[in-house]
C-alpha cells in the first residue's frame, strides 16, 4: 500500500514537472519575442547611429566606442540573462527536491519499521526453534 502511495506521489510530482515544463516553454517564447523585439531595436539604433556617422565623421571615434560599449553590455546582458534563467531553474528545483527527500525519508522509516518487525519476529522463531530442540530432547529421552 506504501509503494502505490509513492507512485502517486511520484506522479503527482512528475505532473508537477510537467506542468512546470509548460510555464517555461511559455515563459521562453516570451523571451524570444522580446530578444526579436530587442533585436529589431538594434537594428534601428545601428542605422541610425550609421546615418549619425554619414552625418557627423568628427564623432566617428565615439561613435566606435559607444559601439563596443553596446556590444560588452549585449554581452553582459545575455549572461545576466542566463544566470537569471539557472536561477529561476535552481529555485524550481527547490520544492520538488524537499518533496522528493520528504517520500525517501517516509520510505526509509517504513523500511526501518519493516526491517524492526522482522527482527522481532526472527527472534520469535529463534524461541520456538530454541522450544523445538528442547522438546525434541525431551521426547527422545523418553
Amino acid at each position: 500500500m506504501a509503494d502505490n502511495e509513492i507512485l502517486q506521489a511520484i506522479q503527482a510530482m512528475r505532473d508537477e514537472l510537467v506542468s512546470l515544463r509548460s510555464e517555461m516553454q511559455g515563459s521562453m517564447q516570451e523571451i524570444r519575442k522580446d530578444n526579436a523585439a530587442l533585436h529589431n531595436d538594434m537594428e534601428a539604433l545601428k542605422k541610425d547611429t550609421s546615418t549619425l556617422h554619414n552625418d557627423m565623421e568628427a564623432l566617428k571615434k565615439d561613435t566606435s566606442t559607444l559601439h563596443n560599449d553596446l556590444e560588452a553590455l549585449k554581452k553582459d546582458t545575455s549572461t545576466l540573462h542566463d544566470d537569471l534563467e539557472s536561477l529561476k531553474k535552481d529555485v524550481i528545483r527547490i520544492p520538488v527536491i524537499e518533496k522528493n527527500t520528504q517520500l525517501v525519508m517516509e520510505s526509509v522509516q517504513g523500511t526501518n519499521e519493516k526491517f524492526r518487525r522482522l527482527d522481532e519476529l526472527e527472534e520469535k522463531v529463534d524461541d520456538i526453534q530454541t522450544t523445538v530442540s528442547v522438546l525434541k530432547a525431551l521426547t527422545v529421552k523418553k
